[in-house]
């Protein structure tokens, strides 16, 4: 439970380069996929814009 109390001070404590170092680590953006929820119709042509 500690864990849990701590992490929010934690992950505030990142810098941006710390953020932006492990996002190029563990990000591909290549295998990211999108997901669209609600509807389709209106949602994928606010996309599109």
């Amino acid at each position: 439970m500690e864990f849990l109390d701590q992490y929010p001070d934690k992950i505030n404590a990142l810098t941006l380069d710390e953020d932006n170092s492990a996002v190029k680590k563990y990000i591909t953006p290549d295998k990211l996929h999108l997901v669209i929820a609600g509807s389709v119709d209106v949602n994928l042509e606010k996309m599109k814009q």
